[in-house]
């Protein structure tokens, strides 16, 4: 990139920026508001959303509900930028499920009105012809399985509530309004609508109910004619806003849960259940009220679905806040109703409980959890293996499993693919000694022959694993200070303690920094005091680091090494400081080798001293589980880098259909003041060009996406300019297939989103014709 085109970028990025504040925070799975959740017979598929203990992060993410083994799995990241507002629909179509994405509004408070497709594999964006409906938030979405396409209803447009009814195609992928309003509901957003096919053929009904001025009205939509209906059932639910309703085959009923009533003087969430019935579009509309048994907490905003089965409905997130649009606590669990069984939560989560040990297999993609005690004063260890995937629990019952115990110390060794505990102790405090390992369905105890070297039996200790040298290192207390202990896969050895080393201690917090090939070691209780001093081993020495900031003095604070941003996070632990004379920190920090940073997030799990914490590669996060509840660490705006559409076929394309595509690294992120490396397949041969803007909806007066036979510069249908061009860079002819741009360092940049594609001129091609790659969304994130 040339310099002169480094400034002008830098100033224009300025231009578009806002004045946000770099940000980490504390996360739970179900932390959401606002999100889209659609299901059909391939699963249950949720996106993005709003934070509910941080209002304003807006969230991403896509998220199924799997047919075979009813629980969560995250997807990729090559879907739609963080959105909340959004709506979706589902429908099977030619055999195949398929999800509709539209809408939404995203960090920058920016309305989408983009449309995208879900296979159950991957998202791609959708180029309607012809008109589509305006970018919005709060529209209602649902799909009429017989005609395979979505009905979309009402939203906030920025300026004003809507009232049109859109109805789209997936087939061809063509947007048609059917009613332009006036003869329906009022203007509205916040309602929720569900399909019943009342038996097939053309009985099949839209119905809707609620919406942002507490409406208690229903109304019926004719797909077939266009027509809305109101209908007055003899009794309704209380008027609401932000509920939701879905449609369940067993019964031929739609239920409805939640949402934001007005009942007095002042808005509150509620937690009733309602059943719509009808017997035919020429039937007697009933609603009745379902009472008794469990049932989930009053909430608004939350997601509600039909399950792949369409037996029962599925439920996850909302908010209870009070003001609208406050933080409030998180509403835990997936719950499920049935017709038949009433509402049950979805999966078993382990009891509360101290003292766990926990370690992230990557080749499984799984946390596991061991032992631990149940708290209060009469505790009892325990012997449970469990297992989270980043969003379930698995209970696990292997036939031998360790003895029950709490405090161990636990790593995953990467080159034998198993978990290795060492030691902990039991409830009347008498220290452990013995190995294990577990390869994902059983314990085995590892067998030494007498004389043969083990670390000495002991508690409170954290190991890590070193993945340049392939062993656990385990730190223990020694006589003057502390022993390096390594386990191979094998055996345990002890490397010679140097002359400089940390003083013996327990309740020490250690990771292991991959990036600069050091184990960290922070703090922990030196006879009857805390200490807060930093070291680091390379694999033979110790090195004592200082920093112009510390965290205090603690115990049994639990620490984990970022790959992703590159620093250890640090949380939680016991201090001398407090009343009683110990108390329990709810602190985090992050050390990047050089100094301590207290991250300061919004929101924290609170207090911990017993937890225990593992780093997950596959998702980029740090994970802690208290021992009552699980939270993730990461950036409140991590850098995103989402590719989109399609580039054109090119003469180096092979097959000669292969698209001219961009590809972001796996590692990369549009991280402030940092390169984005990506990478280009299928480029063909000639001059390049980088094109940056900061729209991907129009060029000045020019509609995007924009088809280059329109300008007669390729008559490949796939040919599309995608992005305004701003900014234009060129790339060297001949030069590598690859491209790192430096993006801007400004804070006030934060959340900022750009848009970027390549052009290439085809001079493998006698005619030259202009070819460009897929384009892609960048929002601009800190560490």
């Amino acid at each position: 990139m040339h310099s002169q085109t480094k400034i002008l970028r830098s100033a224009l990025f300025l231009l578009a920026g806002g004045a946000l504040t770099a940000q980490t925070t504390w996360t739970s799975f179900a932390d959401r508001r606002g999100h889209a959740m659609a299901g059909t017979s391939g699963g249950v598929v949720m996106f993005g959303g709003e934070s509910v203990t941080n209002p304003g992060q807006v969230l991403g993410g896509t998220f199924g509900l799997s047919t075979n083994n009813q629980m969560w799995t995250e997807g990729g990241t090559d879907g739609p930028a963080p959105a909340t507002g959004a709506a979706m629909g589902a429908a099977t179509v030619s055999g195949q499920p398929t999800y509709v994405l539209f809408g939404g509004q995203g960090p920058s408070g920016v309305l989408s009105a983009k449309t995208w497709k879900y296979n159950g594999s991957g998202w791609g964006d959708v180029t309607p012809l012809g008109l589509s409906p305006s970018g919005r938030r709060g529209h209602a979405m649902v799909a009429n399985p017989v005609t395979q396409t979505m009905f979309l209803f009402g939203g906030y447009d920025g300026v004003q509530d809507k009232d049109d009814v859109w109805e789209f195609a997936p087939q061809t992928d063509t947007w048609v309004q059917r009613n332009l309003g006036g003869s329906g509901p009022s203007a509205r957003q916040g309602c929720c609508m569900a399909f019943h096919p009342h038996g097939g053929g053309t009985n099949g009904r839209v119905y809707l109910f609620g919406g942002s001025a507490f409406d208690d009205e229903t109304w019926e939509y004719n797909p077939y004619t266009s027509v809305w209906t109101q209908l007055f059932p003899a009794v309704s639910p209380p008027g609401r806003y932000l509920a939701s309703m879905a449609y369940v085959s067993v019964g031929a009923r739609i239920v409805l849960f939640g949402g934001l009533g007005l009942p007095g003087s002042s808005a509150v969430p509620l937690g009733d259940t309602w059943v719509f019935t009808r017997s035919g579009p020429a039937g007697t509309p009933t609603w009745t009220q379902v009472t008794g048994g469990s049932s989930p907490d009053a909430r608004y905003a939350h997601g509600l679905t039909v399950s792949s089965s369409g037996a029962e409905v599925v439920l996850l997130g909302g908010t209870n806040a009070i003001p609208v649009g406050s933080a409030s606590t998180v509403l835990e669990e997936t719950w499920k109703y049935s017709v038949l069984g009433g509402w049950t939560k979805a999966a078993p989560s382990p009891t509360p409980r101290d003292g766990v040990a926990m370690a992230y297999d990557s080749v499984r993609n799984r946390h596991v959890v061991f032992g631990g005690r149940t708290p209060g004063p009469n505790s009892v260890d325990l012997a449970e293996t469990w297992e989270i995937d980043g969003l379930n629990w698995i209970a696990r019952s292997p036939s031998l499993p360790p003895q029950a115990r709490s405090d161990a110390a636990m790593a995953y060794h990467e080159q034998a693919q198993t978990i290795v505990l060492f030691g902990g102790k039991t409830n009347v405090g008498t220290n452990l000694g013995d190995t294990w390992e577990y390869n994902g369905s059983s314990w085995t105890p590892v067998s030494f022959s007498v004389g043969q070297l083990t670390p000495p039996a002991n508690s409170s200790l954290q190991a890590v694993y070193d993945a340049v040298r392939a062993k656990v290192w385990l730190p223990v207390p020694g006589a003057q200070s502390i022993e390096m202990y390594s386990y191979d896969g094998s055996a345990w050895a002890l490397t010679p303690t140097p002359i400089t080393a940390p003083s013996s201690r327990i309740g020490y917090a250690a990771a292991y920094d991959v990036a600069r090939d050091v184990t960290v070691l922070f703090g922990g209780q030196v006879g009857t005091a805390y200490v807060n001093d930093t070291w680091e081993w390379n694999g033979t020495t110790w090195s004592l680091r200082t920093s112009p900031s510390l965290p205090s003095a603690r115990q049994r604070g639990r620490m984990v090494y970022d790959s992703f941003r590159k620093r250890c996070v640090l949380f939680g632990g016991l201090s001398l400081n407090g009343t009683p004379p110990v108390g329990v920190l709810d602190d985090t920090w992050e050390w990047d080798g050089v100094a301590w940073r207290q991250a300061n997030p919004i929101v924290d799990p609170g207090g911990a001293w017993s937890h225990d914490m593992s780093y997950d590669r596959s998702m980029r996060r740090s994970v802690v589980y208290t021992g009552a509840s699980v939270w993730d660490y990461e950036s409140v705006q991590p850098a995103t880098v989402t590719p989109f559409g399609q580039g054109c076929p090119t003469t180096s394309s092979v097959p000669s259909t292969a698209p001219f595509a961009l590809k972001p690294l796996p590692w990369t992120g549009a991280w402030l003041g940092e390169s984005v490396e990506m990478e280009f397949e299928h480029a063909p041969v000639g001059l390049g060009l980088f094109l940056w803007g900061f729209s991907d909806t129009a060029w000045t007066t020019i509609p995007l996406p924009l088809p280059l036979y329109l300008a007669g510069l390729n008559s490949a249908p796939s040919c599309y300019l995608r992005v305004s061009p701003d900014i234009v860079d060129t790339i060297p002819l001949f030069a590598t297939r690859y491209v790192s741009p430096t993006m801007p360092s400004s804070p006030t940049l934060l959340g900022a989103t750009l848009y970027g594609q390549a052009a290439y001129v085809d001079m493998g091609d006698p005619s030259w014709p202009l070819v460009t790659s897929n384009a892609a969304e960048f929002v601009l994130g800190a560490k």
